[in-house]
């Protein structure tokens, strides 16, 4: 991208922020994330930001549509992501008015689940343990679910 296109994308950037609520939302999230990947998949932002999965949709193909990414519909097993331009951090910090410009693309983890995980370790019986690894930002929702699996357990 040359400065004018990225010019034209902070001004984007800046507007959705200032007009989208669900776009805010993303941005936002986007901003304080530990770490930004090369794409974000629609399950996880809508996950991140408490938004239903077609909010996320629509959010995806407004970024898509400025220029801020590819929007790329789940195929055979893949999930529907976005491929971002530049930075996902920078461009949220750019869009809430932390940050001037972007920063480079190419040094991003390659997925969104190079996130830190934390081991946890459960008693179930006398010399019985039994240990799960999970995100270190589990959310309330995720949580549910996985409660709504183990429960569903066969026995």
């Amino acid at each position: 991208m040359n400065i004018k296109e990225n010019l034209a994308l902070i001004k984007s950037l800046r507007e959705l922020y200032a007009s989208d609520k669900v776009s805010a939302k993303v941005l936002e999230w986007l901003s304080d994330k530990q770490r930004s990947s090369r794409e974000t998949k629609v399950r996880v932002a809508g996950e991140r930001t408490d938004s239903a999965y077609a909010e996320i949709v629509d959010v995806f193909k407004k970024f898509k549509a400025i220029g801020a990414g590819e929007f790329i519909v789940g195929r055979h097993g893949a999930e529907t992501r976005i491929v971002w331009n530049h930075d996902p951090k920078s461009m949220g910090q750019v869009a809430i008015g932390a940050l001037e410009e972007f920063e480079s693309v190419d040094e991003l983890d390659d997925e969104d689940l190079n996130e830190t995980l934390s081991k946890h370790v459960f008693n179930l019986r006398p010399h019985l343990e039994v240990s799960i690894e999970l995100p270190s930002d589990l959310t309330e929702a995720e949580a549910r679910r996985l409660t709504g699996w183990i429960t569903a357990l066969p026995f």
